[in-house]
């Protein structure tokens, strides 16, 4: 039965995980033998930087599926390289717009427990609306940016929310995917996360 569950795991990693319905599969049958996996409310997607690309970080409010609210917050360009300007933001709606994007699944998925996932979507509606033109910026406002926003939104009643989320330069909060896959690791390390690698 496991080198059945290897085939399947292969066949998963060789096809790219390139929607959404690939991608909950996956995370189904590396997560089975969890016993938490059915109080997972929010999944976190990471993009390591690979070359020229910057890497990214996502999450799912709820669980993997289209119904969940997407979290991704990205440049509103088209093609190009993003610079360090401020740029007007886009919101990738679905995975599959990021996994285009990337050209590529995401290296890392963390599935995180017992988060206050309502003010979560609060906060990520605060983030989309609140200006007539939200914006993006490579180092002050990324995805990553985002993704750590909603996170400590998420982690109000817990003691790990004064935790250090990113890092200080001058005045700004910067963020990285690496820095979020830390954060989540400190949450696998309390018990209240999984995570799986998608080599």
């Amino acid at each position: 039965m496991a080198n059945f569950y290897g085939y399947i795991l292969g066949f998963f990693i060789l096809l790219g995980l390139k929607d959404l319905v690939e991608l909950k599969e996956f995370a189904k049958l590396r997560s089975s033998y969890y016993e938490f996996t059915s109080e997972i409310n929010v999944w976190v997607l990471i993009w390591y930087s690979k070359g020229i690309r910057m890497g990214h970080a996502s999450m799912f409010i709820g669980h993997l599926d289209n119904e969940s609210n997407y979290v991704s917050w990205r440049p509103n360009i088209a093609g190009g390289r993003v610079l360090l300007h401020k740029y007007q933001a886009a919101v990738a709606n679905n995975y599959e717009i990021d996994y285009g994007i990337e050209r590529r699944g995401p290296d890392v998925l963390y599935g995180v427990k017992s988060l206050n996932s309502s003010a979560m979507r609060k906060t990520w509606r605060e983030i989309c609306h609140k200006k007539d033109h939200p914006s993006f910026h490579a180092i002050s406002k990324n995805g990553a940016c985002i993704v750590n926003r909603i996170l400590k939104t998420g982690l109000a009643n817990s003691h790990l929310r004064d935790k250090k989320f990113g890092f200080m330069v001058d005045r700004f909060s910067i963020s990285t995917p690496k820095q979020i896959a830390a954060v989540c690791n400190t949450l696998r390390d309390n018990n209240m996360a999984l995570k799986i690698r998608i080599e």
